[in-house]
């Protein structure tokens, strides 16, 4: 146990230097990702587009109100001290504020007088100005509305509220976390896809390692994966050694399986290329080029190979946490 601390120490302190940064991504040709990547709103006609992102950042500002606005939607933040006059679409909590940060509990999306408000973020921190609301309206018809709400350590929680033909209903929650991810970019006045969301996540089935995976608006306004794996963005062991010899399926630049199956023997170094969370699988490229993929029955801390702990398949990996 004390060696795990000192190695964790050592790890975190890798991390926020930049551990492992920029070195595993594949290699593409799509532009740096970010939390919720950017759109050319002259050919996606379901984005804001800037005059109304103007108009109603205008619109909810006309009211003689002391509120916190929330960017990029343009939404208020509203204390229930306070008169929110006519304004049609607002946050209000119970709480205080300060220059820094909105410390709430009962947080309550009000839309056209209807309420939605839920246990599940009864109560938390909005820091100013990091955290952001973002206004999504999909093919289909409907609008959602995502805010962050931080509120334990480098975790933050997204919900997500229905406001389809001026209803308020709170649909659900989701955690994720911030891995130094491109944030500028999804942040200049609102130009947000709702097919093509890149929100960042932290796992420990191969060492501890952040990734991003590119999320789309779902059916029932949940964030759902848009596609298969995921960008590696920081890990903590860089090049992994295997303590044993493991049979592996190899697979092809595009990620698919082909079916063949090799021997890897003991000693080989293993880098951590993609992770999947729906297979769950990892696949890692071999000092000669080689992909392969390590399916596991487990994930996190306790991942599993074939019913055998991945930290009992490879030397140092390193956690954080």
């Amino acid at each position: 146990m004390k060696k795990r601390n000192i190695i964790a120490l050592t790890c975190m302190a890798m991390l926020l230097m930049g551990c492992g940064k920029g070195q595993l991504q594949p290699s593409t040709n799509e532009p740096a990702p970010s939390n919720f990547s950017t759109v050319d709103s002259t050919t996606e006609a379901t984005t804001v587009t800037d005059d109304s992102a103007k108009e109603a950042s205008t619109e909810v500002t006309k009211t003689d109100i002391d509120a916190y606005i929330l960017e990029p939607a343009g939404i208020p933040m509203i204390s229930s001290e306070a008169d929110p006059g006519d304004t049609p679409l607002y946050f209000t909590y119970e709480g205080k504020e300060s220059d820094d940060f909105i410390s709430y509990d009962n947080l309550t999306l009000v839309n056209n007088g209807q309420k939605a408000t839920s246990d599940e973020v009864s109560y938390g921190e909005l820091y100013k100005p990091s955290n952001k609301c973002f206004r999504f309206k999909t093919d289909a018809g409907n609008e959602y509305i995502y805010i962050e709400l931080n509120c334990e350590n480098d975790y933050f929680q997204l919900a997500v509220y229905d406001i389809t033909d001026g209803t308020a209903k709170f649909v659900g929650d989701k955690w994720f976390a911030y891995i130094g991810v491109d944030n500028e970019a999804s942040t200049k006045d609102g130009y947000t896809d709702p097919s093509h969301l890149r929100l960042g996540s932290r796992d420990e089935s191969f060492g501890t390692f952040s990734y991003s995976v590119v999320y789309k608006v779902g059916e029932d306004g949940m964030p759902t994966p848009a596609e298969s794996g995921c960008t590696i963005k920081d890990v903590c062991t860089e090049k992994i050694t295997s303590k044993k010899a493991l049979d592996l399926e190899v697979v092809d630049s595009d990620g698919n399986p082909t079916g063949n199956m090799i021997t890897v023997p003991a000693g080989s170094t293993y880098t951590l290329v993609n992770y999947y969370e729906d297979i769950p699988a990892l696949d890692t490229k071999l000092d000669d080029g080689t992909v392969v993929r390590i399916p596991l029955s487990e994930t996190g801390y306790d991942a599993k190979f074939n019913g055998t702990l991945i930290r009992d398949l490879f030397n140092e990996l390193m956690y954080v946490g």
